[in-house]
């Protein structure tokens, strides 16, 4: 398979599961299909990183489209959400991509400089976004603010652990990055060996996470043995919450079931995208680069739309 049949492979598994996320009462087994698209976006944005001429621009160019989406959820949520937090429009994967394509830039650029300009710019957003957050909430006692303040910081603002998705979308393309490093002079298929089976581990390791509740359990034994008022506790809860955890209930601890991994934390399903990696020939094929980008903002207005006169 050409680079491009790969595209469009993840551009229809990407609008089976937007019409699963938008339209109420599609079968589940829409946003399973749904689990395959962005592994393979990822995987065709290390072939567009390592053969681009321009990295820079490349980099650019999803930074740019974020923005622009970031505009496009702004006008979709102010003007035609209910105002209900829950039901507005969040979908911005050029973030999640961007914070991906950044990271490998680093790691082939490595050089102290660019580490150190690379660790700034992530505190630098970071502290950017939680101004914004507590700007906000200081300034609810005097003016109503829009919830949908928060796609203008997605846009301009997101960091490694501040986009859409969590911090595992940001790190699993790594997989298929992390062969072109350590084996020099590889042929294809081995380069797409290895890839595949870093990328099993990694899903296998997010899923234990998720399904074993990993997170809570370790908040809960750090209340233990240091209390919630230390500041190990402290900064344990908010790092969690800011790689995407959300908000945590000490008490009780969920036990996932195998009904659970079909309903609710089905993510897993991510794997069976790995034989469409084995199966990539090396080649680009023709298209246009820009198809996604268009596609992308395209389809989501649309099915926005869709949702908007005929569900609500």
């Amino acid at each position: 398979m050409t680079t491009t049949i790969l595209k469009i492979l993840a551009v229809i598994f990407m609008t089976i599961d937007h019409v699963g996320e938008f339209l109420p009462d599609t079968p589940i087994f829409f946003r399973w299909i749904g689990r395959l698209a962005y592994p393979v976006f990822a995987f065709c944005c290390v072939q567009g990183f390592l053969h681009t001429r321009n990295q820079k621009k490349y980099l650019f160019r999803l930074y740019a489209a974020g923005v622009l989406m970031a505009v496009v959820l702004c006008i979709l949520n102010a003007f035609f959400s209910s105002g209900l937090h829950e039901t507005q429009v969040k979908n911005n994967i050029f973030t999640t991509l961007f914070q991906f394509v950044l990271l490998m830039w680093v790691i082939e650029n490595r050089s102290r400089k660019n580490i150190i300009r690379y660790v700034f710019y992530q505190i630098l957003m970071l502290c950017a976004i939680w101004g914004t957050v507590w700007g906000v909430i200081a300034l609810e006692e005097y003016i109503k603010v829009p919830w949908w303040i928060e796609n203008i910081l997605l846009g301009l603002f997101h960091n490694l652990f501040y986009h859409e998705g969590p911090l595992f979308f940001s790190i699993v393309g790594l997989a298929f990055y992390i062969p072109y490093k350590i084996k020099k002079n590889g042929t294809l298929k081995q380069y797409n060996r290895m890839g595949v089976v870093f990328y099993t581990a990694a899903v296998a390791v997010f899923t234990i996470i998720n399904c074993f509740d990993v997170y809570t359990r370790v908040l809960f034994r750090l209340r233990q043995f240091f209390g919630e008022d230390s500041f190990i506790y402290a900064i344990y809860k908010n790092l969690m919450v800011i790689l995407g955890t959300g908000d945590m209930e000490l008490n009780t601890f969920i036990s996932y079931t195998i009904k659970d991994m079909f309903l609710q934390e089905y993510q897993w399903m991510m794997i069976f995208a790995a034989p469409l990696f084995l199966a990539y020939n090396g080649k680009r094929g023709k298209g246009s680069k820009y198809f996604f980008y268009i596609y992308y903002v395209t389809h989501i207005v649309i099915l926005f739309f869709i949702r908007y006169y005929c569900y609500v």
